[in-house]
């Protein structure tokens, strides 16, 4: 995700959302790189994902989806 504000707040509005697993401020492109996890990629896609671009202070943001976990369960 792209961010306008403080990033604090943003972390904080993004573990408000359902199926929020982990982010981390990051450099490059995007500021934000968050991790939501569910059972299927409908209850992701309308639990999480569309409530990411109406947080207010997100500018831009990229949704891929994984559908093997990681090696270490619960870590990128």
């Amino acid at each position: 995700m792209k961010v306008r504000g403080s990033f604090d707040s943003i972390l904080r509005k993004l573990r408000t959302i359902p199926n929020f697993a982990e982010a981390h401020v990051i450099p490059g492109a995007f500021d934000i790189l968050a991790a939501f996890r569910a059972d299927n990629s409908e209850d992701l896609l309308e639990k999480s994902v569309e409530k990411i671009s109406s947080l207010n202070g997100i500018t831009a943001s990229e949704t891929l989806l994984s559908y093997t976990l990681p090696e270490k369960l619960g870590r990128f």
